[in-house]
């Protein structure tokens, strides 16, 4: 995730991730732009596959920082991304029709 921002005169960089080891959380992520202790994104990636044929993608920001995040199925070598505008409060996306790629 690519993080840019017009906020402090210009800011921008690559969001780092919160470890969640010692939560014992091994699914999803938490993303920080500029202070390990403050979090702007919430991600989780979902098999869906039982209900409607595709892996699902939600996230959740905290920020009106604008960020372009791409998400990839790995084994299928598909991309989606997504974006939020600088200076615009980030909506939650909720794409239960990201990857239609349960059958390989």
């Amino acid at each position: 995730m690519f993080y840019t921002s017009e906020l402090g005169g210009g800011i921008a960089g690559d969001a780092r991730a919160i470890p969640l080891e010692p939560l014992a959380i091994d699914r999803g992520g938490i993303l920080w732009f500029f202070d390990p202790t403050n979090p702007e994104v919430l991600f989780k990636v979902l098999d869906g596959c039982a209900i409607n044929e595709r892996f699902w993608v939600f996230y959740a920001a905290t920020t009106n920082v604008g960020f372009t995040v791409t998400v990839e199925d790995t084994e299928a070598g598909i991309e989606r991304t997504y974006t939020n505008p600088d200076l615009t409060p980030a909506a939650p996306v909720t794409d239960v029709d990201a990857f239609a790629t349960c059958d390989l």
